[in-house]
């Protein structure tokens, strides 16, 4: 049956309760913000509320709105009453939990007529039918098994795996009975665990992403700040924008609550509008209209200037962060063209960004060249003296750094003359000049790619940790190495050479694994936190690894 709800002002959104329970979320034909909602069940586009899973009598619905004024209170309650000559509920997988492999799920039906065969659905559409037998006390019991990998697994960016809606229903007596929606979480892996957003658990979509540089916030301990290089997310409740149709790409980034171990629920920042369950939104971390070139020289589109994120790092003397990133135009079937390096500062509190654009490619330089490797700098770590950061090149690594003032409101990181590079041979071990920067790579990983270099806060001394694929950017395999100062030769961690840190991921380029980070801050002396970008599924894997004795 359709739900409505009218705002006496104009809202982004309303929230639909049931009982004082959460319901579910009303939308405007655009999923624009208006002052009319209607109400969709989890997984439909516009499908009403079925009472069929809801026990005959009286009931109480409610709703209320949000704005970038605030979260509205819950309005008056309107009285209902239920009278369902056939109800329908799905019994099995129970909602809001992780799922793998074959599923078996399981509608029950009750009433007067009983039906013989059930469809079942998955995010509205068809998955099949399944038989029903004689229950007890006059239900019948109806049951599909659903190969949960097999009808998730489709393409990289659709993100296989995470949300998946799944309902039930009969056509009885010339009506159809539908079950309450379902939200089943399906990870396709067998030893690694998805990060999750709350807008995905809610049953609003699917959130895809890579990267996930993370650090404890400076002004607030109790919350981790997780930053992602690419994101998209597949909205499958309610009308879509536009632009919303199949997700959008570009940088985003999350808060969540501090701790050790595993990463919970993850809360989409900014939150503009005051969402109770926010989506996913890109952040103003990306260099302005007119920094970045096509190879032509013209300047590059809206749609083709991207921006990744490659690190944070507490900004000194401040609660805000510093965001490095990369500032790139796409090219059709290549590699985009890698034009800016920039640090965003970044306010916890107004989630708003200052962009400092500190090296790019000189505009005399061939159109189809990148900025120089040695100042495409990434992975920013501190010793309380300087900010280092390191460039991961494929077969080669590089480092600079900038001394940190004592006090005042000097920010020499946005400063390219303020910059230092790590020469073996210099006196000194430091060069002004980039072009003169060591390759600083262990020669047991020259063939392959860095994914991250940080400091590990959580072992003895604090050592600079590194890790890298030995061979390819893509596979399952990486090295960890450990160096006791930035600069200092690397030696490897002997346990954690040839590490298989995904047993069910895939081995090749096409479905390895890439961007491994570490995660310190949510980690301990003798366990520690890693993340990696999953290639088949399109989404962040993470896991946690006794740490060996030889690193203690």
């Amino acid at each position: 049956m359709p739900l409505t709800a009218t705002t006496s002002t104009t809202a982004a959104g309303v929230q639909f309760f049931l009982d004082g329970q959460p319901l579910g979320f009303g939308f405007t034909p655009d999923a624009g913000a208006g002052t009319s909602f209607s109400f969709a069940a989890y997984g439909t586009l516009d499908g009403g509320w079925s009472t069929s899973a809801v026990a005959n009598g009286n009931h109480e619905l409610s709703c209320r709105g949000w704005s970038s004024a605030g979260l509205g209170e819950v309005g008056a309650v309107t009285p209902v009453a239920v009278g369902n000559r056939s109800r329908a509920q799905l019994t099995t997988p129970a909602d809001q939990v992780e799922v793998g492999g074959v599923v078996e799920v399981t509608a029950v039906f009750s009433g007067p007529q009983l039906p013989t065969a059930a469809t079942f659905r998955m995010d509205d559409e068809i998955l099949g039918t399944g038989e029903c037998s004689s229950g007890p006390r006059h239900t019948a019991v109806c049951t599909y098994a659903w190969d949960s990998v097999a009808t998730t697994t489709l393409n990289h960016w659709d993100m296989p795996g995470g949300l998946r809606v799944l309902t039930a229903e009969a056509t009885i007596g010339g009506q159809t009975v539908r079950t309450q929606p379902v939200r089943s979480i399906v990870n396709i892996r067998s030893d690694a665990e998805m990060l999750l957003s709350e807008y995905e658990m809610a049953g609003l979509g699917r959130v895809g992403r890579d990267g996930g540089w993370s650090i404890t916030l400076p002004g607030d301990p109790t919350k981790d700040f997780i930053t992602f290089g690419d994101g998209i997310y597949r909205p499958i409740t309610g009308p879509q924008k536009a632009e919303d149709a199949v997700g959008r790409w570009g940088n985003t980034s999350v808060v969540t609550e501090s701790g050790t171990g595993l990463y919970g629920l993850l809360n989409e920042v900014p939150n503009r509008t005051n969402d109770p369950v926010n989506a996913p939104a890109l952040t103003t971390v990306k260099p302005a209209p007119g920094v970045l070139k096509n190879e032509d020289g013209t300047d590059c589109s809206e749609e083709g200037g991207l921006a990744w994120s490659t690190g944070v790092v507490p900004k000194p003397n401040s609660d805000h962060v510093l965001m490095t990133y990369w500032g790139m135009c796409s090219r059709p079937g290549d590699w985009p063209l890698l034009q800016v390096f920039g640090i965003a500062d970044w306010d916890p509190v107004t989630n708003e960004a200052v962009m400092h654009n500190v090296f790019v490619k000189a505009a005399d330089a061939p159109g189809n060249e990148h900025l120089p490797s040695q100042m495409q700098l990434a992975s920013p770590s501190t010793d309380g003296d300087y900010l280092y950061f390191w460039r991961p090149d494929a077969g080669a690594l590089y480092l600079a750094r900038v001394k940190i003032p004592t006090s005042g409101d000097a920010e020499p990181w946005t400063d390219p003359s303020e910059y230092e590079y790590r020469n073996v041979e210099a006196p000194g071990g430091w060069k002004a000049d980039p072009l003169a920067a060591t390759n600083l790579m262990p020669e047991t990983s020259l063939g392959g790619n860095v994914d991250s270099v940080l400091r590990a806060t959580n072992l003895p001394g604090q050592p600079w940790l590194m890790i890298t694929h030995p061979d390819s950017w893509d596979t399952g395999i990486v090295n960890v190495y450990l160096a006791d100062e930035p600069g200092a030769p690397w030696r490897p961690v002997p346990e954690w050479q040839n590490l298989v840190l995904c047993e069910s991921c895939g081995h090749a380029w096409e479905n390895g694994i890439y961007v491994v980070y570490s995660h310190p801050e949510r980690s301990t002396a003798f366990e520690l936190l890693f993340t990696f970008s999953d290639r088949t599924t399109g989404r962040v894997m993470q896991k946690t690894l006794p740490i060996p004795a030889s690193m203690r």
